[in-house]
């Protein structure tokens, strides 16, 4: 049986696709429309890529040799930036027009500039620059280097693909669901509507959550999207605007179907990570967070009343989703777990995939699914 598969977005929670994969492949179920946003993304790619379950869980549950998982690298502190960046930047700007008496102003660019240097060797700096300037305190480059090498597994040429390669190879309709903040719209990266974008960037600028991930700015060897050019558009997580983007596979609407294309007669499925139903076992240990001044900067109260309006946003539409399309859905357990949690231990992350895989059996068990061999 062949389904279109939808993926919610949840940071570090995302690892409970694993479970629900597993439970999935079991039954010989297999699907060739995968559709994302955030961590989902990542899923979706991944699977898109001809990955089974246990790629999954090579991709999203690796550890380093110190033991931590490769997941808790993905909070890279940046380091450097293009000029133009730096000349621009309000840094620079401050330096360069400060009312410094009897000093040139050829004198004070000169002085600035160096001063902007210097700083720039200091990693704190650094971070506080990225945040200002590029709209996230870490780089994401450690982020992009995994999802390529992770693509590249399956084959050398899935690095940098576009989505109508991948597509040409596979036969897998991609989907990644991103947030144009320059159009101040919702895109729907696919082989119809941006069929010359990297898939690896496209699942990087789904996962760039505000304040946290630089921002990702559209280039022009990635083409036009539906035939309009974008370049140098701001492009951010794609949950701002739908976490849970179901509704893409299963709405008659026509704006829907111009970027999806004719709706098909394959039966839809959404994994919804569910943080209401509690994981039977209990954490062991409780989710780590940056300390000093970088952990303050998150959790500045400014930044917390902006969070808790887009989440506010998006429960609101993602609810309204879920309550029309309640009975093709599963929920996934995740009470505990949070997004930004890139190195829980390996106790907790197993007792995340196993209730995500009893919670898909229930439910294929309930709704005339295949049973598991």
């Amino acid at each position: 049986m062949q389904y279109d598969v939808v993926f919610e977005g949840g940071g570090a929670k995302g690892g409970t696709f694993v479970g629900a994969w597993r439970e999935f492949e079991a039954r010989e179920c297999t699907a060739d429309r995968f559709v994302g946003s955030s961590a989902g993304a990542i899923a979706a790619a991944i699977l898109g890529s001809g990955a089974d379950a246990a790629g999954l869980e090579s991709a999203l549950c690796e550890r380093m040799p110190d033991g931590n998982m490769r997941l808790s690298t993905f909070t890279d502190i940046p380091q450097q930036f293009k000029d133009d960046v730096i000349n621009s930047s309000v840094t620079y700007e401050l330096l360069r027009n400060a009312p410094i008496p009897f000093v040139p102003q050829f004198v004070q660019n000169t002085m600035a500039k160096f001063t902007v240097r210097q700083l720039m060797r200091i990693p704190l700096y650094r971070t506080l620059f990225s945040f200002v300037e590029k709209g996230g305190l870490y780089s994401g480059d450690t982020f992009l280097q995994w999802i390529v090498e992770t693509l590249a597994k399956q084959q050398d040429e899935f690095a940098l693909a576009s989505f109508e390669r991948f597509y040409d190879i596979t036969g897998n309709d991609v989907n990644i669901v991103v947030t144009d903040t320059t159009a101040r719209e919702m895109l729907v990266l696919n082989r119809r509507t941006a069929p010359d974008c990297p898939v690896s960037y496209a699942t990087r600028m789904s996962m760039s959550i505000p304040f946290l991930w630089q921002e990702i700015k559209w280039e022009n060897s990635w083409g036009t999207y539906k035939g309009k050019n974008i370049t140098g558009n701001v492009l951010v997580d794609g949950g701002v605007l739908s976490n849970f983007p179901i509704d893409l596979v299963v709405s008659n609407d026509k704006q829907v179907q111009d970027v999806m294309g004719p709706q098909t007669q394959t039966p839809p499925l959404g994994f919804l990570i569910d943080e209401s139903i509690p994981v039977p076992i209990e954490r062991t240990s409780t989710p780590q967070n940056n300390e000093g001044i970088l952990n303050a900067i998150k959790e500045a109260k400014t930044l917390q009343r902006i969070e808790d309006l887009v989440n506010t946003s998006i429960d609101a539409r993602d609810k309204m989703v879920i309550q029309a399309y309640w009975d093709v859905i599963i929920r996934l357990p995740a009470k505990g777990y949070k997004a930004v949690d890139f190195n829980m231990s390996e106790q907790d992350l197993k007792a995340l995939i196993n209730a995500a895989q009893n919670a898909t059996k229930q439910y294929l068990d309930t709704h005339d699914y295949p049973s598991a061999a």
